[in-house]
């Protein structure tokens, strides 16, 4: 793959998967801190959609079937 974006986002991947030893859950712990972080300096987090169904009619939705 010769994407100049993928090859920086995999290299961003890697660098995260080193600093935190390849341990998934510290990822998560240090993730959850700084959203906390960011929600206690006023930003507000919106969290991801849970299923399928809050996407209907949405612009996300509607962007995910246009590329397809």
């Amino acid at each position: 793959m010769n994407d100049e974006i993928m090859q920086e986002v995999h290299a961003i991947k890697d660098a995260l998967a080193k600093k935190y030893g390849h341990d998934l859950n510290a990822l998560l712990v240090n993730l959850t801190e700084n959203e906390a972080k960011l929600a206690s300096a006023g930003f507000r987090i919106v969290p991801a959609p849970v299923s399928g169904v809050q996407l209907a009619g949405s612009a996300l939705q509607r962007s995910r079937l246009v590329r397809r």
